[in-house]
């Protein structure tokens, strides 16, 4: 693709101005604030929707402007040797709410279109990526200079490098660097053929690793914690006199307790629960009887209440239709009427024979010259009163009378629909006041009498055991046996534990043992593949190199993907540290390597063309942005 001319029209400070490229290397001169970046905005605007400069919610309007079309047309020559012109208008809307006679502002749109014919925005993309034979992101790398290397993310520049310079087989690095041993780590568990990626892996170690050096450190102490803690066991023949104590205590127990105040009490709560049973099986009872006499209302109730909710649903998404509607009929008055009024203004422009003078020296303008300003003059009337006409057909009277007559329907509509919601909810009102309500249970004589019985209960005082003393005697004796005994079961449980703590050490530490393997042949895999995919990477370069890894202090390796380039002594200095000049002819090499793959020839940016003398040759066409203090306004030179 190569650039012919380039008209803008309100777009930021440039108010009317058409540029001549001619698909030739081009030179922008001025001072600082004469728009040669505007002009680079414009340029990857309308290819991409995203201004040269990368700046957030980008918009050409000038500052402070009101109601203006704010317009970047670029006319270009394709690759297959057609001509192409691509126009995008961005302007205010301007709408009269229903009721009101003046017009608020609801905001911006973008019009969008291709030889002249009014498109909508994803048709223009599609249109545009064709043109320029790569997507946005290739768009931006292959004509912003230094886009590639400095405003995208270091992972996404790998992702290119990798797709555009090819990548290197695990199995090949493995075959090559004597890692076949790697295989066994990196095959999945239950699996015979199927494997984990390295990184995969090498996840999966990492955080398996950081788990068992964390039950290393657990183990001991939790180890030393036991071992403090844990009693001496009781010898046998100790047990076995605590468990024939006890069972005589038990037996002893049941004889005193036939006649205690236990037995009465649990006789007394026996009798609580089965009042208490007895009143929610009543409450249901009554509760079903209430729910059967109402379920014919309460169906007619649900049934209506379903109409309703169906009839609301629609009558909602009419009235959002009719919001639509009502909105595009706006629209298309607000519209024609602009075009007509414009119409008239242009059918009113007349000659004027004053022009015939030289307004330099105040000598006649010879009359061949005239005459040919004069046909330029009603050749461009006549071309914008058609242009006017083609506009003015989607807003055509038709067109308003159909907006019309679909909105007339649209209140129709919702006009009975609304009467149906009445008649529903009246419908409603009406079945609900059918429903009986149930007499409340715990008004009722058995309730009550129920309710007084479970208090008599409550408040009624079992005798007093004779047995008392004897019996909390047995109690203590039985506790403090029993005691022992889930002491000495306690300490044998925490012995077993402690062996089976030792044992998990062991293992533990032997496992870290085999995933630092596994880990330490991923580093070495990684190391060689670095240095095989490097080397394939900066194969496709001239003078470009790049770094893909860097050492970390404990040994590891960080991704990166960092450009370095050659100084004069021929040492090679990342790119950020390099002067404007080397930078410039890096990135230009960059995108050279990137058209070559993607077969892309879009137009290049070279902003501070100022700082290079010697600039690298393209095949591309070529905008180079020069800051002349000299030129106060934007010059031109085509090369």
């Amino acid at each position: 693709m190569k650039i012919l001319t380039l008209r803008l029209e309100n777009f930021r400070a440039i108010k009317d101005a058409t540029y001549d490229f001619e698909g030739k290397d081009a030179a922008i001169y001025g001072d600082n604030g004469t728009g040669k970046t505007t002009i680079a905005n414009a340029i990857l605007w309308l290819l991409t929707d995203q201004p040269e400069t990368g700046e957030k919610d980008f918009t050409p309007k000038t500052a402070g402007t009101h109601e203006l079309h704010h317009i970047a047309e670029m006319k270009v020559e394709l690759e297959d040797g057609s001509i192409a012109t691509f126009q995008k208008d961005f302007h205010e809307v301007w709408k009269k709410k229903r009721g009101s006679a003046t017009k608020e502002f609801s905001g911006h749109v973008t019009d969008y279109c291709h030889n002249g014919v009014p498109t909508m925005k994803k048709a223009y993309g599609a249109l545009m990526k064709d043109a320029c034979g790569g997507d946005t992101e290739r768009v931006l790398m292959t004509t912003i200079l230094g886009y590639f290397a400095e405003t995208m993310k270091s992972e996404d520049r790998r992702r290119v490098l990798f797709h555009v310079c090819g990548d290197v087989s695990d199995s090949k690095v493995i075959k090559e660097n004597h890692l076949e041993r790697l295989k066994d780590f990196l095959r999945i568990p239950g699996t015979e053929k199927d494997s984990y990626s390295i990184d995969e892996y090498k996840e999966i170690a990492k955080a398996e690793r950081r788990k068992l050096n964390k039950q290393l450190e657990y183990l001991p102490e939790r180890i030393d914690e036991l071992e403090k803690g844990v009693p001496e066991p009781l010898a046998d023949d100790e047990k076995e006199a605590f468990q024939k104590k006890l069972k005589g205590i038990q037996a002893r127990r049941e004889e005193l307790k036939t006649d205690s105040p236990e037995v009465k009490r649990e006789a007394r709560t026996e009798a609580i629960a089965g009042l208490k049973a007895g009143i929610e099986k009543e409450r249901a009872r009554v509760m079903k009887e209430a729910n059967e006499q109402n379920a014919e209302a309460f169906k007619i109730i649900n049934d209506l209440e379903t109409q309703l909710a169906e009839t609301d649903k629609k009558y909602r998404s009419l009235t959002y239709e009719e919001e639509d509607v009502s909105t595009e009929l706006t629209k298309t008055n607000e519209k024609r009427q602009e075009l007509l009024e414009e119409f008239d203004r242009v059918s009113k422009e007349q000659w004027d024979a004053g022009t015939g003078l030289c307004p330099t020296c105040g000598q006649p303008i010879p009359e061949h010259q005239l005459e040919e300003k004069k046909e330029a003059f009603l050749k461009k009337k006549t071309d914008r009163l058609q242009d006017i006409n083609r506009r003015g057909q989607q807003y055509s009277k038709t067109v308003i009378e159909e907006h019309e007559t679909k909105l007339k329907s649209l209140e129709s509509e919702l006009e009975k629909m609304g009467e149906e919601k009445k008649r529903l909810s009246d419908a409603i009102n009406s079945a609900r006041a059918t429903v009986k309500e149930p007499v409340a249970y715990e008004t009722t004589k058995e309730y009550l009498e129920a309710v007084k019985r479970i208090s008599e209960l409550r408040n009624a005082n079992p005798d007093v055991n004779p047995n008392e003393e004897e019996l909390a005697d047995l109690e203590a004796q039985e506790t403090e046996i029993r005691d022992k005994l889930a002491q000495d079961k306690a300490g044998a449980a925490t012995r077993k534990r402690i062996d089976e703590l030792k044992a998990e050490q062991a293992d533990t530490a032997k496992n870290l043992e085999h995933v630092e393997e596994g880990i330490h042949l991923c580093e070495e895999f990684t190391r060689a593949k670095v240095r095989m995919v490097t080397e394939n990477i900066n194969s496709k370069f001239q003078t470009v190199s790049w770094l893909l890894f860097k050492e970390q202090i404990n040994g590891g390796l960080k991704e990166c993907c960092e450009p370095l380039i050659p100084n004069a002594a021929g040492q090679l200095v990342e790119y950020k540290s390099a002067n404007t000049a080397a930078r410039i002819n890096a990135g230009l090499e960059i995108i050279e390597t990137l058209d070559a793959h993607y077969g892309m020839h879009l137009p290049v940016i070279i902003d501070q063309a100022e700082s290079v003398c010697h600039i690298r040759p393209m095949s591309e066409q070529t905008i180079r942005l020069v800051v002349s203090a000299e030129d106060k306004d934007l010059r031109i030179e085509l090369e």
